[in-house]
């Protein structure tokens, strides 16, 4: 009896230890994801789904233009593959904590780095640099996230910076990218109309501020138009549009 019972305890230990070593094994295959808002967080994991480990510095309810730069923060950076930031001058105290990182490949223009805004045409440009009128951002509105279209691209920037380090996991994050931008369209157009013009398309003509004006002058019928219709005074879309 006794020897049983010490022949259990061994492969009990052996199972323990063996598990440990794969499980720490497939948590190092992971690629480390590092982003300085949670929104880009969140988009970082769906589009990378278990082929990552996301973290992130600056949480929703905290203003990300004040940060202070921590030890903790640089230690997280530091063990990065991949580092998301808006890549303009929205968080000003990135170069400062990615030099207290001593990581080189997350840097701007290295391979594990990714700036979110890239392919977003920015509001508010301004036309001279003063600030007589308050703050400025010099490149225009950074604040990319408050246009949910926007995520879209950002997470094709999530992807490709994902896909620079691990090709072989390319057709995996382009399949949960399709995913992610599809829920995307559905969530803001709905899913009738997602279907019946595509996403692409839609997205076109809201960026444009075309898009009311060419639902107004199209003859769409069915369930769709009867809700949106604008002569019935029902315009959820248009309010939408412009608290965006």
């Amino acid at each position: 009896m006794e020897v049983k019972m010490r022949l259990i305890k061994i492969i009990t230990v052996f199972i323990i230890f063996f598990s440990t070593i794969i499980n720490y094994t497939f948590a190092a295959d992971k690629i480390k994801v590092v982003t300085t808002l949670s929104t880009y967080a969140d988009i970082a994991k769906k589009v990378g789904g278990d082929r990552v480990e996301v973290q992130y510095i600056v949480a929703g309810d905290q203003d990300a233009h004040f940060v202070r730069p921590k030890p903790s923060f640089a230690m997280l950076l530091h063990r990065a593959d991949l580092f998301v930031t808006t890549g303009l001058d929205l968080e000003m105290w990135v170069p400062s904590l990615v030099d207290m990182s001593k990581n080189n490949r997350i840097r701007s223009g290295q391979i594990g780095y990714v700036a979110a805004y890239d392919g977003i045409d920015l509001l508010e440009k301004p036309s001279a640099l003063s600030r007589s009128e308050g703050g400025l951002h010099i490149y225009g509105n950074p604040h990319i996230t408050t246009n949910p279209l926007n995520y879209k691209v950002v997470a094709e920037n999530i992807v490709i910076g994902l896909e620079k380090l691990a090709p072989e996991s390319s057709d995996y994050f382009r399949a949960n990218l399709k995913t992610f931008q599809h829920r995307i369209d559905v969530h803001v157009f709905g899913e009738e109309l997602v279907n019946l013009m595509g996403g692409k398309l839609l997205t076109k003509l809201a960026n444009s501020g075309q898009l009311i004006e060419f639902l107004q002058n199209k003859s769409f019928k069915g369930r769709w138009w009867a809700m949106w219709n604008p002569s019935r005074g029902f315009r959820p879309l248009r309010s939408m549009w412009n608290n965006w």
